[in-house]
């Protein structure tokens, strides 16, 4: 029997699992550090979460945000104060003395949503993570879409207003200034609501609580009307920002989806549906990859 162990690094905490068989047997979570101790720290979370796996064969995985490369180097990341080109997959083997698979975090997330969670069944299931920004995986016929040099996916950096408001990646009118879950807090707190109190709101209809969340569902329904033409899937798992309001949300987005589209009443639309496996998606998912399943 093999396990496997994932760690998910963000911004303000590092999650690890250990799986075997498919489900998850330990966790552990600890903040993130800063700079280059978030190396140390998820050397540590992977060795004790093998041992504690109580498997002899062990494979580790890591997930982390910014542009992961396929030689393992992370090459920028949005939150954290890594030395820029970083090699991970070096330093980790080095300090483990055994390879660690390193992908993206949304990558990650999306192959334990298509393998284990809700676009189980997908012939290409893309996960877009509404978080502090936006993240996207692409799963095709079993198969994890990385791209020629590993960066597949950053369409949270996509220009939908060449106008808009500056984005802290330089460029101007990004999607995820948007459709982020960060942007969907700053549209309810600047109508008054908090992102919970949004939901409640608009489920008893009251009219305010009801526009903020068309006017988020209609950015996001925009932006993955270009994850549509791009990648064609027959089903959108969103995760992050929306899980609060998915009830609410969700419909509006589906509903705006063909509303973008070209040629929306003659073609196959892809389900939009709520990601399942909540904060320990990348996690998950990184362990599974390191099983080398995709």
């Amino acid at each position: 029997m093999t396990a496997a162990v994932g760690v998910d690094v963000g911004g303000t905490k590092c999650l690890g699992v250990a799986v075997v068989d498919g489900k998850v047997v330990a966790e552990d979570r600890r903040p993130t550090p800063v700079g280059d101790q978030v190396i140390s720290t998820v050397a540590s979370m992977l060795r004790e979460l093998g041992a504690r796996s109580d498997t002899p064969d062990v494979r580790f995985g890591l997930g982390i945000a910014g542009l992961v490369g396929r030689d393992g180097v992370l090459y920028e990341s949005p939150h954290l104060t890594l030395p820029p080109a970083a090699n991970l997959a070096l330093r980790l083997r080095e300090l483990l003395n055994q390879p660690v698979t390193i992908d993206n975090d949304a990558t990650a997330a999306a192959f334990a949503e298509w393998a284990l969670g809700a676009g189980m069944g997908a012939r290409c299931s893309v996960c877009v993570t509404l978080g502090t920004g936006i993240g996207v995986g692409v799963v095709n016929d079993g198969q994890v879409l990385r791209g020629a040099h590993g960066f597949a996916g950053e369409m949270g950096h996509m220009c939908i207003d060449r106008d808009g408001m500056q984005c802290k990646c330089g460029q101007r009118g990004c999607w995820e200034l948007y459709a982020s879950g960060s942007a969907l807090n700053q549209l309810a707190r600047g109508a008054g609501f908090t992102s919970e109190s949004l939901a409640v709101k608009a489920r008893s209809g009251a009219a305010d609580a009801i526009a903020v969340c068309e006017k988020f569902a209609d950015d996001v329904a925009l932006g993955l009307a270009a994850v549509c033409y791009a990648y064609d899937p027959d089903a959108i798992v969103l995760g992050g920002g929306v899980s609060t309001s998915a009830d609410v949300i969700v419909p509006m987005v589906q509903e705006r989806l063909a509303a973008h589209i070209y040629a929306a009443h003659t073609r196959p639309l892809p389900k939009v549906i709520v990601a399942s496996l909540g904060e320990r998606a990348s996690a998950i998912g990184a362990a599974l990859l390191a099983l080398g399943t995709d």
